[in-house]
């Protein structure tokens, strides 16, 4: 695939054409129903995935309902993936020693898997995650567990830099969702997001209730920074966009 260019940006992967690479791999079909693909391997010069999948037919062309990577490597990550797309459900479990966030709208992928009206359950530990503004959250634990309409659980945990931490749940409450979110530093945190560079330490502490009205989710509640720094900024009008929380809303 040396001629061939590759651009897969949500995921800050790019082959640019001229750069060497080569994909292997076997396959076996039963009529015209699912395609097994068995041991794929596809390397080039910065770039290592290998694998198994299979493929069904679906509106005149073939998606994956099932798909492992034992290998996927490129830019910072170094993963291994499950992903499993049933009628009703999709199921992904991703392990390995680093996940590279650096470069990637985390805002779009949440929208893009929203948008699929399945059941969504994640299971995610990893050891390091590349984070924005060089920053890294380490030992990173997350399991989520949704309806297109309410979670049922979403756990987050990981360690920031100088020994803190960044801990965040939602949980249902009846026909109502809380959200709680808490960092013994705050700055380091918004920085890790790309959310903001001036503030220097502080403590998060976001609480929320949502729910759905007319087919929008609605939330209320309070986020609160306290025992920080602001530098190189006008406090009001930091402490402003903040509270619009742009690009996690």
């Amino acid at each position: 695939i040396k001629n061939v260019e590759i651009s897969i940006p949500q995921y800050g992967f790019n082959k640019t054409s001229q750069e060497d690479g080569m994909i292997t791999f076997n396959t076996s079909q039963k009529k015209l129903e699912k395609i097994t693909l068995n041991n794929f391997n596809i390397k080039g010069t910065n770039y290592h995935a290998s694998g198994n999948g299979i493929l069904i037919p679906k509106n005149n062309n073939y998606s994956f309902s099932a798909l492992k990577f034992n290998k996927l490597q490129f830019n910072k990550n170094d993963l291994n993936i499950s992903y499993i797309n049933l009628p009703s459900e999709v199921k992904l479990e991703v392990k390995g020693k680093s996940l590279d966030l650096t470069n990637i709208d985390i805002n779009r992928l949440f929208k893009e898997s929203k948008s699929k009206k399945k059941n969504i359950d994640v299971s995610f530990k990893n050891d390091i995650v590349y984070m924005k503004n060089s920053e890294k959250i380490n030992d990173l634990i997350v399991g989520i567990n949704c309806t297109p309409n309410i979670c049922k659980y979403v756990n987050i945990y990981g360690k920031l830099s100088q020994n803190n931490f960044v801990a965040a749940s939602i949980k249902p409450i009846g026909d109502r969702s809380s959200m709680l979110i808490e960092s013994d530093n705050a700055g380091v945190l918004l920085k890790a997001l790309g959310l903001s560079k001036n503030i220097i330490e502080g403590r998060l502490n976001v609480q929320s209730i949502s729910r759905k009205i007319d087919k929008n989710n609605v939330a209320k509640g309070v986020m609160k920074i306290s025992k920080f720094t602001v530098i190189k900024t006008p406090v009001l009008g930091k402490l402003l966009s903040l509270a619009s929380l742009k690009g996690i809303a």
